[in-house]
C-alpha cells in the first residue's frame, strides 16, 4: 500500500510542475519577431516583417477559443489578450501557453478585437462599446480591474492598434476610410492624421523600436509600413512592406522596444535610387534551400549592398542566374535565359528610361511568370522609346505572386544586374499604313455559297514588317475581331508563304490578346512552311448575349479580342524573298464542332477557306476542293472561287461596314458583283461606305 502511495505523490508533484512549468515563465526577452495570433482555437506565427516569412510556433495554447486584441508588455515580458468566446482577459507566456486572468469591470458577454499594453496597463477598444484601460501590475491597487476611459471617441472602424514606443500614443489605421489615426491614452481623443492610401481589415499592427508602424491586412496577407519615426511630422502614407499570410481571424503583437531582424536575407545590389536599403524598403527575400535562382543558393546579408560595393564583391558569387541571350536593342524582341530551383512565380523590371528607378508605366517586363525548376528561355519586347546606354534590371523570384520592385518575400531570390540598351540601324514598312487597317471578310459555308453575306467572320488586320541591312528580321501582325455571323466555329491562322518553319525563331515569338501576354505556342507543328496559329476558336474570345456576334443591327456590342503576334527570323529574309502583305490569312474548322450543311462528319482542322487564289497550307484537305460551288484547281493555282469567281474570302483595303446576317453582298454593296466579274478592272471602290446600301450593312 505504501508503494501505491509514493506513486501517487510523485504522480501529483510532477502535474504541478508540469502545470507551473505552463503558466509561470514570461518571455526570457523583448524579441524581435511579431506573433500572429489566427483562427479558432488559436494558433500563434512568428513572423519576420522584414520577409513576411512566418511559421507555426503553437498549434494549442493550453485555452479553447479564438485569442484577439493582443499585446505585448516589455516590463513583464507577457502578451496580453482577450479570448472572444470565453469573453476574459488572458495571458500568454514564452512558452505560448494561456491562462485566463480574472478581471473585473468590463461588459458582460462582450469580446473585444482591439488591444495593446504599455507600462502594465492593458488597453483594449470595441466600437460603440468603449474604451477601457486594465491594470495588470499586481504591485499596484486595482489589479486586474478594468476602468472605462469616459468620453473616449469610439467611432473608429479598427481591428487592431498599437502604442508608439516613442510618444507612447495609439495609432491605427480606420478599416473604413484608411485614415491614420493617432488615440489619446489619457482620454481617448483621437487626431485625424491623414490619408493612408490603403483600407480592410487591418487584424494586426505592430510598432518596431524606430518608429515604423506595420499593418498587416486579413484578406491578402499584405504587410504595409507607415513612417511615424517623426512623431511630430508623421507620414501617414502605407507602403508595400512584405507579404505575409492571410486569415480571416488575425491579431499581432510584438516589442515595439525590438529592432526588425535581418538575419537570413537576400538583398539587391543596385544603385541605391532603385530602392536597394531596407531604409528605401528595398527588395529582400528570407533564405531557403528549396527556392532561389542561379546553381547556388543566395546567401545573407545585413541590409542591401548598392554598387560599387555589391553582393558579389563581398560574399559569394550568387548572382548567377541570367544570361542575356541577344543584345537589348530598342524596339526589338529580346531573349534571356534563367535558371530557377523550385517552383516559383518570375517578375523583372527594367529602367527603360534610365531615370534611375523601376517605377514607369511600362518597366515591369515579367510580371508573375510561373517558373518550375529548370533554364527556361524567356522573351520580352524593348520598348521603342528605352532610352540608349547603360541601365539596370532588377530580378525576383519566389513562392508569392504579385511582388512589386520593392519590399519583403518570404523566400526566393532576389539578382540586380547593369544592362546596356543599343540603337538598332532599322526601318518599318506597313500594311495598309501605319496607323490603318485592312478588312479581312469570310464566308465560312464553303464549298457552298450560301448566304453569302461575309460577315462569318470579319477582321481588322494590320502587319508592321521590321528591316535591317534590306532584310525583314520581324513580322508583326496585329487583328482585331469585329464580327462573327457563323453558327460555325472558327479558326484563324497566318501562313507565310515560302517561308521555313524552321526559320522561325519560335523562343522569341511573342503573344498578346487584349494587350496582355500570352504563354501559347502558336507556330503550328506539321507545317513545312511558317503558320501562325492565332485560335482554334474565335468563338472563345467573345462574350455575347446575340445570337450573332456585331452583324444583328441590335447588337451593339463592343470588339471585344485583339491580338498580336510577333515573330521574329532566324535568318532575315530578303525583302524580295518575303511573301506580300497581307501573306496568307484564313480560317479554318474547329475541330470537334460540325459543320452540317454539307458535310456527314466533322472536317475539323482540315477544312481552310482562303482569300482566292491562295494556297492551302499543308493540313488541308485536298479532296475537299470541287464539291458543292467550289471551283477549286490546285494545279492552276485556282483556289476558293464558284463558277462565276466569287470567293468566300475577301481582304478590303480599309475598314469596312460588313454585310448584316443573312444578306447578300451583293445586295449591300450594288457594285460588288460587277467588280468581281471584272477581275478588278471595273468599280474598284466598291467597298466605301458611300457605296453601301445603308440599310443592309452593320453601323
Amino acid at each position: 500500500m505504501w508503494v501505491k502511495k509514493i506513486y501517487l505523490n510523485v504522480v501529483l508533484c510532477l502535474q504541478v510542475i508540469f502545470v507551473n512549468s505552463l503558466f509561470a515563465a514570461p518571455f526570457d526577452e523583448c524579441p524581435s519577431k511579431a506573433y500572429l495570433f489566427q483562427s479558432n482555437n488559436v494558433q500563434v506565427y512568428g513572423i519576420n516583417l522584414v520577409t513576411g516569412s512566418y511559421n507555426l510556433l503553437e498549434d494549442y495554447v493550453g485555452l479553447d477559443g479564438n485569442i484577439n486584441a493582443v499585446g505585448f508588455n516589455f516590463d513583464d515580458r507577457y502578451i496580453y489578450g482577450f479570448n472572444t468566446t470565453t469573453f476574459q482577459v488572458v495571458r500568454v507566456g514564452g512558452n505560448f501557453q494561456a491562462e485566463a486572468l480574472n478581471v473585473t469591470g468590463l461588459p458582460a458577454n462582450t469580446t473585444f478585437y482591439v488591444g495593446d499594453v504599455i507600462n502594465n496597463y492593458y488597453y483594449i477598444y470595441r466600437k460603440n462599446v468603449g474604451f477601457y484601460r486594465i491594470n495588470v501590475d499586481s504591485s499596484r491597487p486595482n489589479y486586474l480591474q478594468a476602468i472605462e476611459i469616459a468620453g473616449a471617441d469610439t467611432s473608429l472602424t479598427l481591428t487592431d492598434f498599437a502604442i508608439h514606443p516613442g510618444d507612447e500614443e495609439l495609432y491605427a489605421v480606420d478599416n473604413r476610410t484608411g485614415v491614420l489615426h493617432r488615440i489619446s491614452l489619457t482620454d481617448g481623443s483621437n487626431i485625424a492624421i491623414g490619408a493612408s492610401g490603403e483600407t480592410g481589415t487591418f487584424g494586426a499592427g505592430y510598432f518596431d523600436v524606430n518608429g515604423y508602424y506595420y499593418i498587416s491586412r486579413n484578406n491578402d496577407g499584405k504587410i504595409f509600413r507607415i513612417d511615424i519615426t517623426d512623431t511630430n511630422n508623421p507620414d501617414p502614407t502605407a507602403v508595400l512592406f512584405a507579404q505575409g499570410p492571410y486569415s480571416n481571424q488575425n491579431d499581432g503583437a510584438r516589442c515595439a522596444n525590438a529592432p526588425i531582424s535581418v538575419e537570413n536575407v537576400d538583398w539587391g545590389d543596385a544603385p541605391t535610387s532603385y530602392a536597394t536599403l531596407l531604409a528605401d524598403n528595398g527588395p529582400r527575400h528570407e533564405l531557403s534551400e528549396s527556392l532561389y535562382m542561379g546553381f547556388v543558393p543566395a546567401d545573407g546579408e545585413s541590409d542591401g549592398l548598392p554598387f560599387a560595393v555589391n553582393d558579389d564583391n563581398s560574399n559569394a558569387d550568387d548572382e548567377d542566374a541570367i544570361g542575356f541571350i541577344t543584345p537589348i536593342e530598342s524596339g526589338l524582341d529580346a531573349l534571356l535565359e534563367v535558371t530557377v530551383v523550385g517552383d516559383g512565380y518570375f517578375n523583372v523590371w527594367m529602367d527603360w528610361n534610365g531615370d534611375g528607378d523601376f517605377a514607369d508605366t511600362g518597366e515591369q517586363v515579367f510580371v508573375d511568370q510561373a517558373l518550375t525548376s529548370g533554364t527556361h528561355r524567356l522573351t520580352y519586347r524593348v520598348p521603342d522609346d528605352a532610352i540608349v546606354g547603360n541601365s539596370w534590371a532588377r530580378f525576383r523570384y519566389s513562392s508569392a505572386a504579385g511582388l512589386v520592385y520593392y519590399g519583403g518575400a518570404p523566400d526566393g531570390e532576389v539578382e540586380d544586374y547593369p544592362i546596356s540598351v543599343s540603337q538598332p540601324d532599322i526601318s518599318y514598312r506597313y500594311y495598309p499604313s501605319e496607323n490603318g487597317w485592312v478588312a479581312l471578310a469570310y464566308e465560312d459555308l464553303w464549298p457552298l455559297l450560301g448566304d453569302f453575306d461575309m460577315n462569318d467572320v470579319v477582321i481588322h488586320y494590320r502587319i508592321v514588317e521590321l528591316v535591317r541591312d534590306n532584310k525583314i528580321i520581324r513580322s508583326d501582325i496585329y487583328g482585331q475581331l469585329v464580327a462573327m455571323g457563323a453558327a460555325y466555329h472558327n479558326g484563324f491562322a497566318v501562313h507565310y508563304e515560302g517561308v521555313a518553319r524552321s526559320n522561325v525563331d519560335n523562343e522569341r515569338i511573342r503573344v498578346l490578346f487584349n494587350n496582355q501576354l500570352q504563354a501559347l505556342d502558336v507556330l503550328e507543328s506539321g507545317q513545312s512552311e511558317a503558320v501562325i496559329k492565332i485560335t482554334d476558336d474565335l468563338w472563345n474570345h467573345v462574350d455575347t448575349d446575340c445570337h450573332f456576334y456585331r452583324t444583328d443591327a441590335d447588337c451593339t456590342e463592343a470588339i471585344e479580342f485583339s491580338f498580336e503576334v510577333s515573330v521574329n527570323f532566324a535568318t532575315p529574309i530578303e525583302l524580295s524573298s518575303m511573301p506580300a502583305a497581307p501573306y496568307n490569312p484564313f480560317i479554318f474548322g474547329t475541330p470537334g464542332w460540325g459543320r452540317d450543311a454539307f458535310f456527314a462528319e466533322s472536317p475539323g482542322r482540315s477544312l481552310e477557306i482562303h482569300l482566292a487564289d491562295k494556297p492551302v497550307t499543308d493540313l488541308a484537305d485536298l479532296s475537299l476542293f470541287g464539291q458543292g460551288d467550289d471551283t477549286s484547281d490546285p494545279a492552276n493555282s485556282r483556289y476558293f472561287k464558284s463558277s462565276n469567281n466569287m470567293p468566300w474570302a475577301l481582304e478590303v483595303g480599309t475598314e469596312w461596314l460588313h454585310p448584316l446576317s443573312g444578306i447578300d453582298i451583293s445586295e449591300s454593296y450594288s457594285e460588288f458583283q460587277s467588280w468581281v466579274e471584272s477581275a478588278g478592272q471595273t468599280n474598284a471602290d466598291w467597298y466605301l461606305p458611300i457605296k453601301a446600301s445603308q440599310q443592309k450593312v452593320y453601323q
